[in-house]
């Protein structure tokens, strides 16, 4: 102090204004997370390990993380002499659950003096209090949730590239086997089959090989069409046949006719018609006892005649 008192006024003087200077551009501030940052751009997971560091000329702090929007949430240092870092594991004894995130996922850190003094002529200090920027929290449902969605997202477009991939190369090749054979009927590739990383053999159906042809139609089409051509043909064979055996009917009808006669002293008959044998000749007639046939050289004109036992009259007469 004595030396203090020897130096010359205008040293005490100069020696004021630069302590001054200092104090007025030493400002408290947090730095990390650092000021300036904008708020809010920081994330942060329940769990996570934060080193919190700042710069303060206090002997002793307390150090709070409070909602953005106001609202202290829990203590993190109390009354305890300023080292000016802290390791942060949040979650841990800071009140930070997931009512407090669902009612506000945005917070801030807070430096307050144990005194309670205001220090509002500490540059970085508003309202009695230093504050960080603004930063989010996440809880770790969210998280996990986040995560099994993007896996199952994931695995669905794999399986969905592998799937693809397979119909086309089966396609690729049913199309190539028709191009070159246009006359021949094509077979289904087999089914591909994959491995998994786990060994667990995979089989995917094959795809119905694509016909090739420029007619624009569908392969179900064309099967319909053939199907429909196929029963088409059938039935005209059958109509052949049936008319086949009609006409042959017919014309054995024709070669033995059915004809209905009725033959002297008899019912009429049904069936093949067959003409009655001739009377035979005269002259071819055995001779009978008591049967004789004379032959007649003329006939009398006039007057009776007998022949035999039995009178003949004459033609004419009564």
């Amino acid at each position: 102090m004595a030396d203090m008192r020897r130096l010359p006024s205008g040293a005490l003087r100069l020696l004021a204004i630069l302590s001054a200077l200092f104090y007025l551009t030493s400002a408290d501030e947090f730095t990390n997370p650092a000021s300036g940052t904008t708020d809010l751009s920081i994330h942060y997971t329940v769990g996570d390990k934060v080193v919190i560091t700042w710069d303060s000329s206090l002997e002793a702090i307390t150090l709070l993380v409070s909602h953005w929007n106001g609202g202290d949430v829990g203590a993190l240092l109390s009354n305890v002499q300023n080292t000016g870092s802290y390791t942060w594991t949040i979650g841990k004894d800071d009140n930070i659950d997931d009512a407090a995130i669902e009612s506000s996922p945005n917070f801030v850190l807070l430096i307050r003096d144990p005194t309670g003094a205001d220090n509002s002529g500490i540059s970085g200090w508003v309202d009695g209090q230093l504050s960080s920027p603004g930063f989010i929290i996440q809880s770790n449902n969210v998280v996990s949730s986040s995560s099994s969605s993007s896996s199952s997202s994931s695995t669905t477009s794999t399986s969905t590239s592998t799937s693809t991939a397979i119909s086309t190369s089966s396609t690729t090749s049913s199309v190539s086997s028709i191009t070159s054979s246009p006359s021949a009927v094509t077979t289904p590739p087999s089914s591909p089959s994959l491995t998994d990383a786990g060994g667990a053999s995979i089989t995917s159906a094959a795809p119905v090989p694509v016909t090739a042809g420029s007619s624009g139609l569908s392969t179900g089409a064309k099967v319909g069409i053939g199907v429909a051509a196929g029963v088409g043909g059938l039935l005209l064979i059958g109509l052949g046949i049936f008319l086949g055996l009609r006409w042959a009917r017919k014309t054995k009808t024709r070669r033995h006719p059915e004809v209905s006669h009725v033959d002297d002293g008899m019912v009429p008959t049904t069936g093949p018609y067959y003409p009655p044998p001739a009377p035979p000749q005269m002259g071819s007639l055995s001779k009978t006892s008591g049967y004789g046939f004379q032959p007649v050289s003329e006939l009398p004109t006039t007057g009776p005649y007998s022949q035999g036992n039995r009178p003949i009259h004459e033609l004419g007469g009564a």
